[in-house]
């Protein structure tokens, strides 16, 4: 194997990658390499004798945080000394949270990373002529439970010391993280993230509505969330209804689900 292969599969260790991946891997980026698992096996070996590798993927990560100025915290199961949540901050955005805490927007994704750990981000909004989002802080949690979320919400709120705490939280219609919200932030009004009421509902309509009627639906939900006032809402609100129930006259059964 080449020297560059070699820093490869040293990279790819540490980054706690499987043998079987660390040779798919090799063999995308070098066609010609007839490397095989064993191969593998041998080459990680001398590495850790040279003192090359041995670092867990834990180990990486600190030491990656440590490098590039966050600040972190982590929580371990002391039965088995593993490390289950972590949530980290970059300086920078802990200086523009504290400048603008106003408002929370929370969202958790799932399956991107190769344990499969939900990955919580945490946005914020500045408060400025052109308002714009910038990314708070994140969180690796093991599990999606509102003690976890919790955790990592009491983190967040205590980096911003002696500042405001948010006004209005923004998530998805998670019943934990919602509860986590309720009892860090006590005095702050938790919305639903439009994003994701929208894509309950696309759930619900499909093979009940024809695409004409999608479209009359999307029109009038965008003009109902772009009410200027409360008054335009409510009136929105009725129009939408108003098309929901009409549809409902001409096809039975149907099924609306109606977020107010």
């Amino acid at each position: 194997m080449s020297d560059e292969e070699v820093d490869m599969v040293a990279r790819l260790h540490m980054d706690g990658l499987k043998k079987q991946k660390i040779v798919s891997l090799l063999r995308k980026r070098f066609p010609e390499t007839s490397v095989i698992d064993k191969d593998i096996h041998n080459i990680i070996e001398k590495l850790k004798k040279e003192n090359r590798v041995g670092d867990t993927p834990m180990q990486v990560f600190e030491n990656f945080l440590n490098d590039n100025d966050f600040v972190y915290y982590t929580r371990e199961n002391t039965s088995t000394n593993r490390v289950e949540d972590v949530f980290f901050c970059h300086d920078t955005s802990f200086k523009m949270w504290r400048v603008f805490p106003h408002l929370l927007l929370i969202d958790t994704t799932y399956n991107t990373n190769m344990y499969k750990w939900p990955f919580v981000q945490y946005i914020g909004v500045t408060s400025t002529s052109k308002s714009k989002l910038f990314c708070i802080a994140y969180a690796v949690l093991l599990r999606e439970c509102q003690t976890d979320f919790t955790w990592a919400l009491e983190h967040l709120k205590g980096m911003l010391e002696d500042s405001i705490e948010p006004r209005v939280t923004v998530t998805d219609k998670d019943s934990a993280l919602m509860n986590a919200c309720k009892q860090v932030f006590l005095n702050a009004t938790n919305n639903l993230c439009r994003w994701h009421i929208r894509e309950s509902i696309k759930k619900k309509w499909k093979g009940i509505y024809d695409s004409e009627v999608r479209e009359d639906f999307a029109l009038l939900w965008t003009v109902l969330c772009e009410s200027p006032t409360f008054d335009d809402y409510e009136y929105n609100c009725v129009k939408l209804q108003e098309m929901l129930c009409q549809i409902g006259k001409e096809r039975e059964p149907f099924e609306i689900l109606i977020y107010s």
